[in-house]
């Protein structure tokens, strides 16, 4: 008799495949909801079906195991994902942390916009933990916000979705926080080859004269009421960007965190006096 835990076991030996990604695959063939009780049956009996086998050859050809199930784990939330919106990261749920502490002393009703928000997996997430606030998010892919209204119906939150350039949906609104994982990566040579192949190059690479940091940045001069930005990001962007602040005379503090990694992953950015 075939069970989960023979097959788990024999799938472990195909080079390539990790225990995480093996564990996903299997979980969508059954009724179980998280990894820790897929590995409490083990010995449940269980075949293989034809939708198993094409997506283990998906797996094994390299496509992300997130987009082959349509779905990634996000600060203990399922989001659907697709070939339209980069997969969330475990660094982005740093990002929501530090924005959660770095709030904690501000007034408990924030009005804080995610630009570029894909998935939807930061606004979602920041609407889901802090409830009093009123999240907005943009993108400039309608198939992308498309996913993004799926994931916030999905966890029951509301957020204003707006469809558009950078600051450009967001004219004359009283912000008062922008979180935002803009493309950033410079070099294509530094992508994974796996991540090239699969999702969005639009959301991925950027270049220092067109980026969104520009714009958003700037947003300290045209909004008032903007306290703080929050950016993820990497450590080569930290030269420019203290340079554009210096340039522009921003009345602001810049602090650059690192990650779990010890990699220099986010950038603060706070007003130092509200207008």
């Amino acid at each position: 008799m075939s069970t989960l835990g023979k097959l788990y076991k024999e799938l472990l030996k195909t080079p390539g495949l990790t225990a995480f990604d093996i564990r996903e695959l299997i979980l969508f063939e059954t009724s179980f909801k998280t990894h820790d009780e897929l590995l409490l049956h083990l010995d449940s009996p269980w075949q293989p079906t034809s939708v198993f086998s094409n997506r283990l050859a998906r797996l094994i050809k390299g496509e992300p195991i997130a987009y082959i199930v349509e779905s990634s784990t996000f600060f203990q939330h399922r989001f659907i994902v697709n070939p339209n919106v980069l997969i969330p990261r475990p660094e982005t749920e740093e990002l929501i942390n530090l924005v959660l502490e770095k709030t904690k002393s501000m007034k408990q009703t924030l009005h804080i916009i995610d630009i570029g928000t894909g998935s939807g997996a930061i606004a979602c997430t920041l609407k889901k933990l802090r409830q009093e606030w009123s999240v907005g998010a943009s993108d400039i892919d309608s198939k992308a916000l498309e996913v993004a209204k799926q994931n916030a119906n999905n966890l029951n939150v509301h957020i204003d979705f707006r469809k558009g350039s950078d600051l450009q949906p967001w004219v004359d609104e009283p912000i008062e926080g922008i979180v935002s994982n803009p493309p950033y990566i410079l070099d294509p040579k530094t992508i994974d080859e796996s991540v090239w192949a699969y999702e969005p190059h639009h959301a991925l690479l950027s270049k220092q004269d067109e980026s969104l940091f520009d714009p958003i940045l700037r947003a300290f001069n045209t909004i008032p009421t903007l306290r703080f930005v929050a950016f993820e990001l990497f450590e080569g962007w930290k030269p420019w960007m203290e340079m554009f602040l210096h340039h522009h005379s921003l009345d602001v503090s810049i602090e650059w965190i690192r990650d779990i990694n010890q990699k220099v992953r986010f950038a603060w950015i706070e007003r130092k006096r509200i207008k």
